[in-house]
């Protein structure tokens, strides 16, 4: 029986981490909101009371506070690093394969035929450029173990 993979340039990639990578893809809009909210949260925390400073009549709970702020503090973390990543290979495609990457995943989600249409290419140009920039991503983000170069029998 044969697996099934995603094919481009005379590399392929097992269809598994292929869609592992278009659901983070799907999540990278997402998770960027998440991160600012994140982050904006941090920003406008109060920073604790002075000495000599009234307090408020609640029972504190230090160690539950840190324990939510460690979890927290992991979780932008992880958001950050993914951003990032994301944000790497962005910078590596070309620029219709931003786009088609783009109108896939992050904002219209169009089918090919309507991203042809945006990006002025054959539908045909929209899933092999796709098909590129996925190699890619899988490359970046799982690790090189995922990409296997084809050998043609001639």
């Amino acid at each position: 029986m044969r697996r099934a993979t995603l094919q481009a340039d005379g590399y392929e990639v097992d269809r598994h981490y292929t869609r592992f990578i278009e659901e983070e893809l799907r999540r990278y809009p997402l998770r960027k909101i998440r991160m600012r909210a994140m982050e904006d949260e941090i920003i406008r925390s109060s920073p604790g009371t002075e000495l000599g400073m009234p307090r408020g009549t609640d029972v504190s709970n230090p160690t539950s506070n840190r324990a939510m702020a460690l979890m927290k503090d992991a979780e932008l973390a992880h958001i950050r690093g993914m951003v990032a990543s994301v944000d790497e290979v962005l910078k590596l495609l070309t620029d219709d394969q931003r786009e088609i990457i783009k109108h896939f995943y992050f904002e219209n989600r169009l089918k090919a035929e309507g991203i042809a249409e945006k990006v002025k290419v054959h539908v045909q140009t929209v899933h092999r450029e796709r098909n590129r920039a996925l190699i890619r991503f899988c490359y970046t983000l799982i690790g090189e173990h995922t990409v296997r170069e084809v050998h043609k029998n001639v």
